[in-house]
Order: C-alpha cells, then structure tokens, then sequence
C-alpha cells in the first residue's frame, strides 16, 4: 500500500520520487468507506501512479528511442498494432486483495483437459479440487518433484494481513497429506478428513502440501 502523490522533500535528490511507481499488474484506490476502482492485468502492464487530485493512472506503454544505457539499438521498438486486455473492478468494502489477484488468475489461466467421448457423452459438471478462505489464493498445483503416483502439489498463500482459516477439498478422498518445504522436503504430516484438509495461515504466509488422492 502506498500513499497518493509524492515526497516533495526527494526533490534535491539525485533520484527524486516520481510519481509512476511500479505495480505487479493490479492497481486500485480506494475511499476511506472502502469503495473505489481496481485495474487488473495478467500481464504486460507494470506501472502506475496515484495523483493527488484523486486519479488514478495506469501506463499502457513505456518507450524510449533507443535501448537504455545503450549507444543505439534504434530498433529495439515493438512496432504497430498494440493490444491490452485487463479489467476494471468496482470496490466496495468486501472486495479483498484476494479477490482481485483471483481476476488476475483468471485471465491469464486456460484449464484445459482432454478425454475420449462417445456420441452420447454428457460432460459432469465437477471441480478436482475446492478451495475456501476469503484471503487465501492458490500459487502452486503441479507434480511432485520425485515421481509419486496419485500426488499433487499443492501451494497457497495468504494475500491479506490478518489470519485466515481455509480448506482444500477435493473431489476423491485423501490418503496421506503432509506439509512441504518449499525444495519439497517433508516438513510434517497434516490431519484431514476425507476429501478435506484445514488450513490455517499467518499474515502473508505460504504453505505448500503434498496431497496423495
């Protein structure tokens, strides 16, 4: 979180306070009742600037006429037709930052999966794995480093300062869970129950778990 404007006591440095700071693709502002606007890119956009009149700015695109700290490279230009695809996201009080990187998820991820179908086949409306908690986001779901049959990995973050509580459910009953370092080295064995596993996570807190199914 950053403060609008700038420091005008950074003027007499040498490398003074601007007002375009970076950003990882999401920039919002908000009021003090919680409502305001986010923009939300999956990639491509990384700087903003908050003004003191209240605007919010985004920076479509960065140029110079030559490649920085560099003697040419004229052409080093990205020339023609530019296009963006981002969103813009009402706040109110109850949209966390959670929320917004989840829009982020979105639109850069395409899940897809294939599988053979008769003329008949009528897809199952079902979801592999379910995550709950406001502030808790997924980064990670992939292979085991080592080869294991039947196990997942499985990393969440939470996106928030306060604590948050959660769960991993998935769509077949687990057999072993245990909590991984992120080299996934076995830090401990995890309870659940079921499909089910509770997670419980710190302020900003990454846990990654091994799930075998």
């Amino acid at each position: 979180e950053r403060n609008t404007g700038i420091d005008y006591s950074t003027q007499n440095w040498r490398e003074h306070e601007q007002y375009e700071k970076q950003m990882n693709g999401i920039v919002g502002k908000r009021d003090k009742d919680g409502s305001g606007l986010a923009l939300v890119s999956a990639a491509g956009l990384h700087e903003c600037a908050g003004y003191d009149d209240g605007t919010l700015a985004g920076t479509m695109l960065r140029s110079f006429k030559t490649t920085r700290r560099t003697a040419g490279e004229t052409k080093g230009q990205r020339l023609g037709e530019l296009n963006y695809r981002f969103l813009l996201v009402p706040l109110d009080e109850s949209t966390t930052y959670s929320k917004l990187v989840r829009y982020q998820d979105s639109l850069a991820a395409w899940p897809i999966w294939s599988l053979l179908r008769t003329a008949y086949f009528v897809p199952e409306k079902k979801s592999f794995m379910h995550l709950e908690g406001e502030r808790i986001n997924v980064s990670v779901i992939k292979p085991p480093e080592a080869a294991d049959d039947n196990s997942v990995i499985v990393r969440v973050y939470n996106a928030s300062d306060k604590a948050e509580k959660g769960a991993l459910e998935f769509s077949k009953d687990i057999k072993k869970a245990y909590e991984l370092m992120l080299s996934e080295e076995v830090k401990a064995e995890t309870v659940f129950n079921g499909a089910r596993l509770d997670i419980e996570l710190a302020p900003w807190k990454i846990k990654t778990y091994k799930i075998t199914l």
